[in-house]
């Protein structure tokens, strides 16, 4: 390549990165949770019909504001009650239920109807009558009050259709009607806020700082790196280059396909760098090494894309093959985050190796920098001599080690919980708690009931019973809060009928009170009212509360008593669990078999690749080794330390083995490359002349990886913490294991020669 050619590849370069950075500007982060459940489950097919019935589970907005010297105070209600008119007027809110506004309509013999306020708090009198009635009664209202009367909730229905810029401008207006002044005349003591919306908007504002605070962290860590390994300018310009052209070309391809980042994708740059950076590096240092034996340009750079060239095209592939497992995992964000990252990580080889050779072509100075010092020749060159002389030793603590490991896997248990993402000093994560503490939980609980008996509804007193029986269960066994239901309609309609005396908040119990109910409910269209509980033909309803955190594992053996409980209604009803916490837990179950599948995916593949490459079928499996020992590491370090196993556990496997197994493939492409020379040779000129870039490249992408343990959520930290670990296992795996299983299987060679000649 001559100098117009490497200037047109440049300037060509560079007018594609103009086009695509035009394309990219308005990219935008995502956040939708319904994207982490299997689409082809079904129990997703049922959640989504039942979504279409009743609405979401997941389309409110609740504003808890706490009071100062309790929720029955005249000032604390008129304050609340200016906030709930001024929230009540804001675009895009459909609903909104406040304890100020909510009036209950009450049947008077001979004069009518009256409607009166759940709350009169015309004066403190008045208040005092209306909180002593409210205080005691357990009805569908008393959801709004915390069990301690500190606090209330203004619980807001929203639009299920909303754009994520509607939501956010939505959650806006609401945090400015809700401002308060803290001062001594104000009797609010603190507004929060939970709900999807709100989740949503706090996700994606963190997000898009985290991916803007890792990749200037890993920018400048590579860039001290390759300014001690080189000192060179042009090293550290080029590398630069290259590396965001590189992400400029994946996140158009992300924007033309997806149309926006999700959770995951943050970690893309930051991966596409340090993965990248190793590339460039493996590649200056064998051109500087090349260009110092010949002194010709051409010749340098076409050794050294003939040698390392082919091995980070060849490691690049196996890289991605490792994050193309994570397809297996049927989860959307981790498919497009493995399918993505795969494509990325070649992408970056391309630009890398395009890109390269043109700008050597047209720089005068980096090929003037010294060889490297002797020091690291002479030290790897004594640690390899060392490695081999105690192979026994070696042997025997590997052998212990993997014991230890494996004890530890067996403590491994699958377990999620709704707010394990958040660390404790979130924000979001603080006001969630709130929730849990003052109204009985933030996991959503949704029971979908339908009866068999196509004749009848569930205007059936024996079927109001069953379900009275159903919903005691749930309250007080189950350990359901803020709990609605099919039956919280016909309690509060027989209310109605009885002039507000609250022992008739319950079920019919003769026919002429059914009769009278339903005429009640025909007459009223109190079934069309409330279709967010219970169907049109009144032969489907919903249970949807609130729970505490407990875990999916523990949400799992309720589930099972809960089941088990609902058999003896079997032949009246069809049950079916749902919602979106009950998804994700379900999705997390099976995330095991999920991950063994990605793995053994990425296991075939890479195993073929080492097997034509080498021509050798012992070799590849021999070469699995080393990098199946840091995983298993891993997966005993996870075990002893009590990290669930979950979905972005799950993620940390794959990303090391597809990392982990570049670092063997340098090594045996080289060792194949010097094996012109005896074996024990090769294996010296391999090791101290790969060594040092294996080590150099694995602190550069484990630094890389440690930027994640700056994040506010816990699953970005865990993969940091874990992947950096998982590579340096992996650098001292292939640096002490694999020269050991290379001169057993050539020693095994040699004996099988050996007895042939015999």
């Amino acid at each position: 390549m001559d100098k117009l050619k490497a200037y047109i590849v440049i300037g060509g370069m560079i007018l594609l990165s103009i086009l695509c950075i035009q394309n990219i500007s308005g990219l935008q982060f995502g956040y939708k949770l319904e994207n982490f459940f299997g689409k082809e489950d079904l129990q997703f097919q049922f959640y989504k019909n039942y979504k279409n019935q009743f609405g979401s589970d997941n389309n409110f907005l609740m504003i808890g504001i706490e009071s100062k010297d309790g929720i029955f105070d005249q000032s604390f209600l008129e304050e609340v009650d200016v906030i709930s008119k001024r929230v009540e007027e804001i675009d895009k809110v459909d609903r909104l239920f406040s304890p100020t506004n909510i009036r209950r309509k009450i049947k008077i013999p001979y004069l009518g109807v009256r409607s009166e306020p759940l709350l009169d708090f015309s004066s403190q009198s008045e208040l005092l009558k209306s909180s002593q009635l409210e205080s005691r009664s357990n009805n569908i209202y008393s959801n709004l009050f915390s069990k301690d009367e500190t606090a209330i909730i203004l619980y807001l229905v929203i639009a299920d259709t909303l754009s994520k810029k509607e939501k956010g401008a939505l959650l806006a207006s609401v945090k400015k009607e809700t401002s308060y002044q803290n001062n001594e005349s104000s009797q609010i003591a603190s507004v929060h806020f939970a709900g999807q919306v709100n989740t949503q908007m706090y996700y994606i504002d963190v997000l898009e700082k985290e991916v803007v605070l890792f990749a200037l962290i890993t920018l400048i860590l590579l860039v001290l790196f390759i300014a001690i390994t080189f000192r060179s300018l042009f090293a550290i310009l080029s590398s630069l280059f290259i590396l965001i052209l590189a992400v400029v070309f994946t996140l158009t391809l992300i924007k033309w396909q997806l149309g926006e980042l999700d959770f995951l994708m943050t970690m893309l740059p930051t991966l596409l760098f340090v993965i990248g950076v190793s590339n460039t590096i493996h590649l200056l240092a064998t051109y500087r090494d090349e260009f110092q034996k010949e002194n010709d340009k051409n010749k340098a750079i076409v050794s050294t894309l003939k040698t390392t060239g082919i091995a980070t095209l060849v490691s690049s592939v196996t890289t991605a093959i490792g994050f193309f497992a994570l397809y297996f995992l049927p989860i959307v964000p981790l498919q497009n985050f493995g399918i993505y990252s795969g494509i990325g990580i070649l992408i970056t080889w391309g630009t890398t190796i395009v890109l390269l050779p043109a700008l050597l072509i047209v720089t005068k100075r980096f090929a003037l920098k010294q060889k490297k010092g002797r020091n690291w020749q002479e030290f790897l060159g004594r640690s390899l001599e060392l490695f081999l002389n105690k192979k026994r030793i070696i042997t025997g603590s590997l052998v212990s080690l993997l014991i230890i490991a494996v004890i530890g896997i067996t403590f491994i248990k699958s377990n999620s919980y709704f707010l394990d993402d958040l660390n404790d000093n979130s924000s979001l994560k603080k006001e969630l708690l709130f929730f849990e503490q003052k109204f009985g939980g933030i996991r959503p609980f949704e029971l979908a009931v339908t009866i068999k008996d196509p004749t009848k509804n569930l205007l059936d007193i024996t079927a109001m019973n069953e379900l009275e029986e159903i919903e005691d269960y749930l309250v007080n066994s189950y350990g359901v809060g803020m709990l609605l239901s099919v039956n919280s309609i016909f309690k509060e309609t027989n209310y109605f009928l009885h002039s507000g005396n609250s022992k008739f908040y319950r079920v019919p119990e003769s026919e002429d009170e059914l009769a009278d109910l339903t005429k009640c409910i025909d007459k009223l269209r109190i079934i069309d009212k409330s279709g967010f509980i219970v169907d049109s033909t009144i032969t489907s309803a919903r249970f949807t509360g609130k729970m505490d955190d407990i875990g999916s594992a523990s949400m799992k053996m309720k589930n099972e008593d809960l089941l088990s409980f609902l058999e003896s209604y079997n032949s009246t009803f069809n049950f079916e669990i749902t919602g979106a916490a009950h998804l994700m837990d379900k999705t997390n179950e099976n995330v095991s078999l999920h991950l063994l599948k990605g793995l053994s995916f990425s296991l075939l593949l890479v195993t073929l690749i080492i097997a034509i490459l080498f021509k050798s079928i012992k070799l590849a499996l021999f070469s699995l080794i080393p990098n199946f020992v840091p995983l298993l590491l891993i997966a005993g370090l996870i075990g002893w330390l009590g990290i669930d196993l979950k979905i972005s556990t799950a993620l940390i496997f794959t990303v090391i083995f597809g990392i982990a197994v570049d670092d063997t493939i340098h090594f045996l492409i080289h060792y194949k490359h010097a094996l012109k020379r005896n074996v024990q040779g090769a294996l010296m000129n391999t090791y101290k002349n790969v060594g040092e870039k294996l080590i150099l490249t694995t602190f550069i992408l484990s630094s890389g990886f440690l930027a994640f343990t700056l994040s506010e959520f816990n699953s970005t930290f865990f993969a940091g913490f874990l992947i950096t670990l998982g590579l340096l296992f992996a650098l001292l795996s292939d640096l002490i294991i694999l020269p050991i299983l290379i001169t057993y299987i050539e020693n095994k060679k040699s004996k099988s020669y050996q007895k042939s000649n015999l």
